[in-house]
């Protein structure tokens, strides 16, 4: 395969549709959330050239869509302060980016991952697993292939999100990108309600050994079965 290059074309920052209500502009980390490490849940998403009609339509409908979403998502649009979420509005990151020549089948048919991992929206910040523990809650990263495919890279704050969360909140996205706000109802932020609300002088011991565990990666490759 090619070497991937991936070339950053635009940052900005994607605001709320609407104003947070002032009652919810606070939100209560439970204990739970506060000692869980300071990373982002991920999640990547492609789509084959059949699928877009240009970068362009496809950048507009992506962050018209997200500002949307993240009226229902209110919390990633807000920034950690301490043990809450200070739900202020300051919006999501999203970057737009373009590829060599290198194609998007090729990169699907043998991954590799530091090349996958420049499809992630963390080289905008300069220490990204430090600053997940503060800024931002949410990253957005679209990718555009030579050859007309896309890739969407997402990163969210661990503090607030799991596999599961990062889920609903794709599924919620594509919704209203597909325009069928109707169906879409944002969830509750309501960990504090079942767990005691994290208090700041609460921290894990640090283990001097967690850095030294190996680690191993597995793809699991399903075929097309009709």
């Amino acid at each position: 395969m090619e070497m991937m290059k991936v070339e950053t074309i635009a940052k900005e920052i994607i605001k709320r549709s609407s104003t947070t209500p002032n009652d919810l502009r606070t939100l209560q980390l439970s204990i739970y959330d506060h000692i869980l490490p300071p990373v982002y849940t991920v999640a990547f998403l492609f789509y084959t050239k059949d699928e877009l009609i240009s970068p362009e339509h496809s950048s507009n409908k992506l962050k018209a869509s997200l500002s949307e979403t993240l009226t229902k998502f209110y919390p990633l649009a807000g920034r950690i302060n301490g043990v809450t979420i200070d739900c202020n509005d300051e919006g999501a990151i999203f970057v737009d980016a373009r590829v060599n020549s290198c194609p998007l089948s090729d990169v699907l048919r043998s991954p590799d991952f530091k090349a996958i991992q420049q499809l992630l929206p963390l080289d905008v910040i300069e220490n990204p697993y430090e600053a997940a523990n503060t800024w931002p809650m949410l990253l957005v990263k679209a990718t555009y292939f030579s050859c007309g495919g896309m890739a969407i890279g997402i990163c969210i704050s661990h503090k607030i999100a799991d596999a599961a969360s990062i889920s609903t909140f794709i599924r919620s996205w594509a919704a209203l990108a597909r325009g069928e706000g109707k169906s879409v109802s944002g969830p509750e932020f309501a960990a504090a309600n079942f767990y005691p609300p994290a208090n700041p002088f609460f921290k894990l011991p640090v283990d001097e050994h967690a850095n030294k565990i190996s680690r191993i990666t597995k793809r699991f490759v399903f075929n097309d079965l009709k």
